[in-house]
């Protein structure tokens, strides 16, 4: 496992121009993540077919994790055979469907330490010497001034130099059933004055890949780039409303998100089950904080 570390407290920096990280060896790493994962078809098992196509690389799974309930059932039953096969090498968080067995306790008994402290169900990974893995709690209190939303601030003042990746279960910006989640709009912002590379979440069934945006949705080179991968295995939902102007791709394909970080670039692609198909692939920029 990758060693989880806690924050550290120091003021955060004013938002300015985002710097891209310094050249360096071209060592890259690789992670993978899809959330709305294990339900009673077993069609995760597809997409751990996919996880297990790549050894040793960590796995962030986005929450809703085991359908319907997260109960600790759902997660023998449905989870364990498919994606808890390869349980040493994922960084988790919670959805709302763990929230539907009370305080989420059968999540954070079986996910244990990695899961962070149960009564906050957020923590970071550091992935290597360059990258940062934010893993916050969309169904805890996120507004500025929040625990949460200190305990970022905190943290990535203290890591002056590092690219962030930060991950929650419900996207601020979705075209889906959904649609965009204001309560995320303080977590957001802090990403963005932060200069935040990469944010993932998952909640719609379904894919969608967002450009670069400001904490209003509009299109902005200084912001992070979103992903919604709501395609671990649960069944799949098209798209409810228009693209955003920020939307860049929508699918509605059952699959995980392969990522390559180094210390100046991003890239993705995404991975079908039962295929070889990349169906989405590209490249950005990474930026210090």
């Amino acid at each position: 496992m990758l060693d989880a570390a806690p924050g550290d407290v120091s003021p955060a920096q004013p938002h300015a121009a985002r710097v891209p990280g310094p050249a360096a060896p071209a060592r890259a790493t690789t992670v993978l993540a899809a959330g709305d994962i294990a339900t009673l078809t077993m069609a995760a098992s597809h997409t751990a077919d996919l996880l297990g196509r790549y050894p040793g690389v960590p796995i962030l799974a986005l929450g809703d994790n085991a359908y319907y309930t997260g109960s600790a059932q759902d997660y023998q039953d449905y989870f364990k055979p498919t994606w808890g096969k390869y349980q040493d090498r994922i960084y988790p968080i919670p959805g709302n469907h763990e929230y539907l067995t009370p305080h989420a306790a059968d999540y954070y008994s079986y996910f244990g330490a990695v899961a962070g402290d149960p009564t906050k169900g957020y923590y970071t990974v550091d992935l290597d010497a360059n990258w940062r893995v934010a893993m916050c709690n969309s169904e805890v209190p996120t507004q500025q001034g929040s625990a949460q939303w200190q305990w970022l601030h905190d943290d990535v003042a203290a890591h002056a130099g590092k690219r962030y990746l930060v991950t929650w279960h419900r996207p601020r910006f979705s075209s889906g059933m959904h649609g965009p989640n204001q309560n995320l709009a303080d977590l957001f912002q802090l990403c963005y004055d932060c200069h935040v590379s990469l944010i993932l979440a998952g909640h719609e069934h379904n894919y969608e890949r967002l450009g670069p945006s400001n904490g209003a949705g509009e299109p902005d080179a200084n912001g992070p780039r979103s992903f919604v991968i709501g395609t671990g295995g649960v069944g799949l939902r098209g798209f409810d409303v228009p693209a955003l102007p920020i939307t860049e791709q929508r699918l509605t394909d059952q699959g995980v998100v392969c990522f390559t970080l180094t210390a100046t670039t991003y890239s993705w692609q995404f991975l079908q089950v039962n295929t070889d198909a990349m169906l989405d692939q590209g490249s950005g920029t990474a930026y210090t904080v």
